[in-house]
């Protein structure tokens, strides 16, 4: 595999990754949660536009927190308020991640406060990937 992609998602899930609407010269990776950090040493995402997009949870943000220490140019994809809103009505009881969370964008922090203040039977909220429909993202990737 070559950088020679217009755009890299890195995806959460595998219903996702077999699903994920990829225009031509795109490339999808499934990393299967903290699986991702096994591609620290990727030469070629160093310099490509990559998009993360994981389950909206307090463990999709620490992933992408994490992945964003190897590489500073990645981006999240519908891991905003804008989605949480959109979805809401997906919104599950969530898990605390219990290590610190701090690569995050302003739009990034304000979904995971939205998730961590709307406690569903104590704990914070979330929104499982696969809920979100091709239709969606297919628009969403238009705004890109």
């Amino acid at each position: 595999m070559t950088g020679n992609f217009d755009k890299i998602f890195i995806l959460e899930n595998k219903t996702t990754f077999y699903t994920f609407p990829l225009k031509a010269n795109e490339c999808a990776i499934y990393c299967g949660g903290f699986a991702i950090l096994m591609l620290k040493n990727t030469s070629f995402l160093k310099e490509s536009n990559i998009y993360y997009f994981g389950d909206l949870d307090e463990h999709g943000f620490a992933i992408l927190s994490k992945f964003r220490e190897l590489y500073s140019n990645v981006n999240s994809f519908c891991m905003d308020l804008k989605t949480i809103e959109d979805y809401k009505e997906n919104l599950i009881k969530g898990e605390h991640y219990l290590g610190d969370i701090k690569e995050l964008s302003t739009k990034e922090s304000e979904a995971l406060y939205y998730l961590t203040e709307n406690l569903i039977a104590g704990t914070s909220s979330r929104i499982e990937q696969e809920k979100i429909s091709s239709n969606y993202l297919l628009k969403r990737l238009e705004e890109l």
